[in-house]
């Protein structure tokens, strides 16, 4: 009985070791948060109209290890929808593509949001993800809306790309429309 104990101290012990360094050692990481929104308007992305217009923000920042491996990361995620009931099919598509200072380009899964309305959105790159070196990163994101018909008449067919450059470890964040 006393050994298995013992074994069992010492694998605690080593355990909370392992934790303790997990939460010590921090990581470099990239939050961009944004809004889409399509209310309806026949106009769509006209940056005239505000009807769809993608609102960004990109914020690098330093956490521990162990935070950033319970975070969903490497994958944009809806943080918080307001969905709107429209007489149309509303398709909006978000397309994320990173490329590193050694030029490596890595492409995120797209989101898709399927409805008309208010939707916010995150997308959280660390480590796994490829902000492992120091230096300018480009983060490429592309909006997609397609607005049709019950029937399938198209009204509404938009692109918009914004390339959203910054730098690790912290530095200036610049975003260009295109």
């Amino acid at each position: 009985m006393g050994k298995k104990v013992l074994v069992i101290i010492i694998a605690l012990l080593l355990l909370g070791g392992v934790i303790g360094l997990l939460y010590v050692q921090k990581v470099t990481i990239a939050v961009l948060s944004g809004q889409v929104s399509y209310t309806g308007s026949s106009v769509g992305l006209e940056i005239s109209q505000i009807r769809y217009l993608p609102l960004l923000n990109l914020e690098v920042r330093n956490i521990s290890r162990l935070n950033y491996m319970l975070m969903t990361h490497g994958r944009p995620e809806v943080t918080e929808s307001h969905p709107v009931k429209l007489p149309n099919v509303v398709n909006i598509t978000i397309k994320f593509k990173l490329i590193t200072p050694t030029n490596t380009v890595l492409e995120f899964e797209p989101l898709k949001l399927g409805e008309g309305g208010s939707h916010n959105f995150q997308l959280i790159i660390g480590p796994n993800e490829g902000l492992t070196t120091t230096g300018t990163f480009y983060l490429i994101i592309e909006f997609y809306l397609k607005v049709t018909t019950p029937q399938g008449l198209t009204i509404v067919e938009i692109h918009k790309m914004i390339e959203i450059t910054f730098t690790v470890p912290k530095g200036s964040v610049n975003i260009i429309e295109k």
